[in-house]
């Protein structure tokens, strides 16, 4: 199955907003990196933990590989389409 989605990652904490945004974005992108390559015109059902890639699975699967490297990390939110998504925090 092929499956095309945006992901995104949200923060929280209690520094100076605009300095936080900044560190916050930096880090989840350097996070998120390596993972969108790996996943990158790849059949998802391939890549272990994603065998079936849902969106609720995909939101799991990269909350458990941005948790450590993120700390402070709230939610991740997999979009499918414009009106389908899925919010994760860690739960």
């Amino acid at each position: 199955m092929r499956r095309k989605a945006t992901n995104a990652a949200a923060y929280m904490g209690t520094v100076s907003r605009s300095k936080f945004q900044s560190k916050a974005h930096a880090e989840i992108s350097a996070a998120m990196k390596p993972l969108l390559k790996m996943l990158d015109h790849k059949y998802l059902n391939d890549i272990e933990g994603l065998e079936n890639p849902t969106i609720e699975n995909m939101a799991e699967w990269f909350w458990k590989k941005l948790e450590s490297q993120c700390p402070g990390l709230c939610e991740i939110v997999v979009h499918e389409t414009p009106t389908a998504r899925c919010v994760y925090r860690g739960e």
